[in-house]
Formats: structure tokens, sequence, C-alpha cells
């Protein structure tokens, strides 16, 4: 019989299944607070843009910033990120809270890491 000292180690696999599973279970707010912590590991000094499909309101502050900046509408900002030139997604987003598609979130991300 094995005491407690003689756990064997838990897989990589088996750590994250419980993350998610943890994950799948957490309020938005708890959600929100993780992601904030850890993205300052991904990137010191900065919150995420977006939770999920979602811009969070630093990520709403950052990209009327980055627009303003530019004085670019944004529409124009779409067309520079590839997308057509027509594309409202981000307006609605900004204004209306509309969520994005994840390849647009993607690519707001790197368009605002170039931007600064």
């Amino acid at each position: 019989m094995m005491d407690r000292g003689d756990k064997p180690e838990k897989s990589a696999e088996e750590r994250l299944a419980k993350l998610m599973k943890a994950w799948n279970k957490a309020p938005d707010e708890a959600r929100q607070a993780f992601l904030t912590a850890i993205a300052g590991d991904l990137h010191p000094g900065r919150a995420p843009i977006a939770d999920g499909r979602y811009l969070t309101p630093a990520g709403i502050a950052r990209i009327e910033e980055a627009l303003k900046r530019r004085r670019l509408r944004p529409e124009q900002a779409m067309a520079e990120m590839g997308f057509g030139p027509r594309d409202k997604a981000l307006s609605r987003a900004l204004a209306l809270g509309y969520g994005l598609r994840l390849s647009v979130i993607s690519a707001l991300t790197d368009w605002l890491d170039k931007q600064d």
C-alpha cells in the first residue's frame, strides 16, 4: 500500500484536463482574473485584449487609443489586418459589445503589437 508521499506524478495531460474542468466551472470574473494574472507572463504589463470572443475594457481602450493615434476608423484598421474594407465587425464590437471571430482577435492582437 502506498502512503501519501509515494503518489505517482501526474502527467501534463492530466493536469491540463483538471485545469480545463476548473475553467469550465469558473465564473466569468474568475476567468478574467486568471487571464489577467497570466497575461503578465505572456506580455509583461499588458492585459489581454479579449476574453474569448469579446473585447475586454482594457482591450477596447487600447484599440481606441491606437485608432485615435493613427486617425483611423475601425473599418480601415480591419482592412490593414487583411479583412474586407467594409467589415463592420470591429465597429460593432467596440460600440455595441458584439463578439468577434477568433481570427479577428488574433489579427487585432498582432496589429496592436505593431502599433506599440
